[in-house]
């Protein structure tokens, strides 16, 4: 026979019940918080890649079509509104130094070539048309590396081979406190 006292938990039970639920919620939580957070911050730091991405695949799809290509060792002496360069000399920057900016012409008009200058130029990628003031072309959340960032180019003087540009790209993606190094090198070559 059953006695009808045994039938229900003892308060001690039931809150012991209760502080292991609690417990094992407040963990749970703040696992889904913390994995959130972490989602937001990757997903943040993939579209300033995208964003990289995109600048460097629009550049290298022009370099592609382009011609006349000069190297620049010294982007910085540009100014915010730069000529084209006319001196041959500067053409190539094949060395252990390479250039931090490049310049060349696409024949996109049956009336005149686009003239575009790409440089390093502070933590940004920049453009400029057409001897235009310069326009910043990565995302705010995309540091470049100055001093590790340049431009090379090979090939521009022979008869026999293409000309090759070179990009090697340093820097971070940043969100908030959260920074994500990276390094990219791509080559481009004349497909006229």
């Amino acid at each position: 026979m059953l006695n009808k006292r045994n039938k229900g938990f003892t308060l001690i039970e039931l809150m012991v019940a209760v502080s292991l639920f609690t417990t094992v919620a407040v963990i749970a939580t703040g696992a889904v918080l913390s994995a959130n957070q972490i989602s937001k911050k990757a997903q943040a730091i993939k579209l300033a890649m995208d964003n990289l991405n995109f600048a460097l695949d629009s550049m290298t799809l022009k370099m592609k079509k382009g011609g006349g290509y000069y190297c620049i060792d010294d982007g910085n002496s540009l100014g915010s509104t730069p000529n084209y360069p006319a001196d041959q000399e500067s053409r190539v920057c094949s060395g252990s130094g390479g250039g931090t900016a490049i310049a060349f012409y696409l024949d996109d008009s049956p009336t005149s070539p686009t003239r575009y200058i790409y440089r390093f130029f502070g933590d940004e990628l920049q453009v400029s048309q057409n001897s235009g003031a310069f326009v910043r072309i990565t995302a705010e959340e995309v540091d470049v590396d100055f001093a590790k960032s340049r431009f090379y180019v090979y090939d521009v003087d022979a008869t026999d081979k293409q000309p090759r540009i070179v990009i090697s790209f340093y820097g971070q993606a940043k969100v908030g406190k959260e920074t994500s190094d990276f390094a990219v090198q791509t080559t481009v070559s004349d497909r006229r």
